[in-house]
């Protein structure tokens, strides 16, 4: 049996956005004369970093897949990457 995380359930799930990077590019055009946009933009940079790109015929672009998990030991992870250590945390 698995146990629960500290969260109360253990899944994964898999998400994949295309578009990602032409948003990103928008934005941080914006962000040179919107001061809002910045911090959208450093947002939108982090997503991006994170994801696994896959290039595929039908999107035209870059496909960005993001693989959540969330462990009995509760250290949500993304493509592998813990949130934590994303978030400032040390790891732990």
């Amino acid at each position: 049996m698995i146990q629960a995380s500290a969260l109360g359930f253990v899944e994964g799930a898999t998400a994949t956005v295309t578009g990602l990077d032409e948003v990103t590019k928008l934005v941080v055009e914006q962000a040179k004369t919107i001061s809002g946009a910045s911090t959208i933009m450093t947002l939108l940079i982090l997503v991006q970093g994170i994801g696994r790109p896959a290039v595929t015929e039908s999107s035209g672009g870059t496909t960005f897949i993001y693989e959540l998990q969330v462990p009995s030991d509760g250290v949500v992870s993304v493509n592998d990457t813990p949130l934590n250590i994303l978030l400032g945390g040390n790891g732990e």
